[in-house]
């Protein structure tokens, strides 16, 4: 029989995966991407931005947005707060849910305590609970109210519009990091199946000298 500190091992590792992902999801500027047209139609540059900053290209100039200011008068400021703080908490999460997994292989603490595989699961619970919550958000503004136009009104009033948008990798680095948190909970609750060779040792020893001491009397 395989021991639970295996899958401990595997949310382990996927939990750090998430982690890295969630973090990197933050600074980098790939959450969504789109041409950029003029008012014939003809693309005449890009723009690319993610929770933070952005840059934008129109006819050959390119520069860098703050997404707050860019996109202030599009969706409300709150919108990205709100964004950044869930990404921020998911992150913490996905670390804590690595650690807890570090500390049950070491088992430091009672399995039937919070730093267990209760608090494992609970940690990634919440990361994929707070992810999806902003992913859920992202997406519902982008193509909803602002019906894929991301340029600032002072960039359309010049005649520029964007194409189709296109979900990009600092996105599609928060919907991975989701899939692996959500895998660490169906492995949390399989390992809890399973019996530890070692504790299943420990318990067996008193048990076989007890029953020796029994055929002694005999």
């Amino acid at each position: 029989m395989y021991s639970v500190k295996i899958f401990y091992y595997m949310t382990f590792l996927a939990a750090l995966v998430a982690f890295a992902f969630l973090a990197a999801s933050i600074p980098t500027e790939y959450m969504v991407e789109a041409n950029v047209m003029d008012s014939g139609g003809k693309i005449v540059g890009f723009i690319h931005f993610g929770i933070l900053r952005g840059t934008k290209n129109l006819n050959g100039e390119t520069g860098n947005f703050i997404v707050l200011d860019e996109h202030k008068n599009l969706f409300h400021p709150l919108i990205t707060y709100i964004l950044l703080i869930l990404t921020a908490f998911a992150t913490v999460s996905a670390l804590i849910a690595a650690v807890l997994s570090l500390v049950n292989i070491a088992k430091l603490f009672p399995m039937k305590s919070f730093q267990g595989p209760i608090g494992m699961c609970f940690y990634n619970v919440t990361g994929v609970l707070l992810s999806t919550t902003g992913i859920i958000l992202f997406t519902s503004v982008l193509f909803g109210p602002l019906d894929e136009e991301v340029l600032s009104p002072d960039d359309q009033a010049l005649g520029y519009s964007t194409g189709q948008l296109a979900l990009s990798y600092s996105f599609w680095l928060q919907i991975a990091a989701v899939t692996l948190l959500g895998v660490n909970i169906g492995m949390i609750i399989i390992s809890q199946t399973y019996r530890d060779p070692e504790e299943e040792g420990s318990k067996g020893v008193p048990q076989l000298m007890k029953t020796a001491q029994k055929e002694d009397v005999l």
